[in-house]
């Protein structure tokens, strides 16, 4: 009971502490939530596929010349595309149509190169750097003829011809303040395999604490989307872009031609292809793709997504810097620029270079203590101040903080009781008092003793069983009144004490019974003697 009255008090203090706060609290201010699109833009990727060349010119005959060799090295992009990461440890997803190009205009662009810089004006590089020309030959010099030969590689012929050799390389461009510290990631591709079909590619980099997206199940339920991506390399020149759109029909796979529709298709060829689609319920669905020769983007869902996931050994989930940036996103959006500093700072030091955390730090950090923060507002709200480089937290501020402490103390407190006063167990139980036995009157003396000597033992062996036990009375027997020191005869045998007596009824009296083989006093109801061990028999001596 103690244990409980301790934590009711507790209780009751804290709740008292707690009405207090809310007595003094500011007027509340409308809480701005950040958007899902808004905390899953640091994990918007850009893709680069390019084809790692190496080509080795030969010329015979060239200037009086028997034989020459040239060699090259190039690196081409042949594919540009958006993605998302789904793991902190750098799983990310994009179109297969990223890690499949099309390795033979990789290897036409390093002849056009190479000939624009070893003949000038006779060889100029094309419009089109991946597309096969023709050149007028030089006089002594077949230049044409050799270039079209080195536009079948590995092959040669009396003017000469070329090696080469091809290999792609996928980079992934993160969301960070500068691609040459923290960006530019060399891509392992986990699926497709090679010759394999499908959809999705997921590829893999080296990081640590990576910003995610939300993966939803599928595209169930999704009509109004938001596109995101990016056009170019992330960074100040190319920022996040967020296009929204439709659905033609609900959780189909086929854009809407509604008003939005030409954007989201012209932003597709440029390089937002891949990236995620965030669904009016808060979660990415999938990405749009734009197959080649069609005028119609198509949504590959969430569900393919996952299976493809399924099979690289990808779980998707989100990381620790995922937390911490949405817990400055909600400072920071409702302008609680002191208030975000430090959870901005510490997405920065789980992933340095996270280009939105940095640039809302810069604007945190400027308004700070200003009329624009509202804990400063709240400050002056209470007529208090709390100084400080970033502007300072109001008093009010320092009571919640406070007031929680105290509410975690009283829970500490309440829980260590409850655990001792089960380690007691229940109190235990006082006895009620009972009335003490009968005794005699003080004046009386104390009740003698039956002195069972040699007598009564010869007497056990040696009596028959009808015989009446003979009882000796002790000396010092309580003599009648008026005839000092005489023995009575009629004095009736004095009982041993016992611990309890029978109740009496009332109006009457309890025979004593005797144990018929020593003559011990036998107690009610017993069967057995006490002394002797010998089963009683019928009601015993009176």
């Amino acid at each position: 009971m103690r244990g409980l009255r301790a934590a009711s008090v507790t209780s009751g203090l804290t709740a008292a502490m707690a009405g207090a706060v809310l007595a003094t609290a500011p007027p509340v201010l409308a809480h701005t939530h950040p958007t899902p699109v808004e905390l899953d833009s640091p994990g918007v990727v850009f893709v680069q596929t390019r084809a790692r060349v190496e080509i080795s010119l030969i010329e015979h005959n060239r200037l009086g010349r028997h034989i020459e060799l040239v060699q090259r090295s190039y690196s081409p992009v042949l594919a540009t595309g958006s993605g998302f990461a789904v793991d902190p440890t750098g799983a990310i997803v994009t179109s297969a149509a990223m890690v499949r190009p099309d390795l033979r205009r990789a290897e036409i662009f390093a002849v056009n190169k190479l000939f624009s810089e070893r003949y000038g004006s006779a060889a100029p590089l094309p419009s089109d750097p991946f597309a096969e020309q023709t050149v007028l030959d030089l006089p002594g010099d077949p230049v044409n003829q050799r270039l079209q030969r080195c536009y079948q590689p590995n092959t040669a012929d009396e003017t000469g011809g070329c090696i080469v050799a091809v290999r792609p390389e996928v980079r992934v461009f993160p969301y960070v303040t500068s691609q040459k510290q923290y960006g530019a990631l060399p891509a392992e591709v986990l699926t497709p395999k090679p010759g394999a079909t499908g959809d999705v590619a997921v590829l893999r980099v080296g990081a640590s604490s990576m910003p995610t997206v939300v993966l939803g199940p599928s595209a169930a339920g999704a009509e109004a989307l938001a596109l995101l991506g990016f056009t170019g390399v992330p960074g100040t020149a190319n920022q996040l872009i967020k296009q929204d759109a439709h659905l033609s029909q609900v959780g189909g796979d086929q854009l809407k031609h509604d008003e939005f529709f030409p954007k989201v298709s012209k932003l597709l060829t440029q390089g937002v292809a891949g990236g995620p689609v965030v669904g009016e319920g808060g979660q990415v669905i999938g990405f749009f793709v734009d197959p080649p020769g069609s005028s119609e983007p198509r949504l590959v869902s969430a569900s393919v997504v996952r299976t493809a996931l399924d099979g690289a050994g990808v779980v998707p989930q989100r990381g620790p810097v995922d937390t911490v940036f949405e817990d400055s996103s909600h400072a920071f959006k409702n302008h609680l620029y002191a208030a975000s500093i430090p959870s901005l700072q510490r997405t920065l030091e789980l992933y340095p270079g996270h280009f939105i955390a940095a640039a809302n730090l810069k604007v945190a950090k400027a308004k700070a203590g200003t009329p624009a923060d509202l804990t400063t507002e709240a400050l002056n709200s209470n007529n208090t101040t709390s100084g400080g480089d970033n502007g300072g937290l109001s008093t009010w501020w320092l009571i919640v903080i406070i007031a929680g402490g105290v509410l975690v103390l009283a829970a500490l407190i309440g829980l260590v009781l409850l655990r001792r006063r089960r380690r007691r167990g229940p109190e235990p139980v006082k006895p009620s008092v009972q009335p003490p036995a009968q005794r005699p009157p003080s004046s009386a003396g104390p009740t003698p003793s039956i002195d069972l000597t040699d007598q009564g033992a010869q007497s056990r062996h040696g009596r028959s069983p009808s015989e009446p036990i003979r009882f000796v009375e002790p000396k010092g027997s309580i003599a009648p009144a008026g005839a000092p020191g005489r023995k009575s005869q009629s004095a009736r045998p004095s009982v041993p004490p016992r611990a309890s007596p029978p109740s009496m009824p009332a109006g009457g009296s309890v025979a004593a019974r005797y144990c018929t083989s020593c003559g011990h006093v036998l107690q009610p109801g017993h069967s057995y003697c006490a002394r002797c061990g010998q089963a009683a028999e019928g009601e015993g001596s009176p």
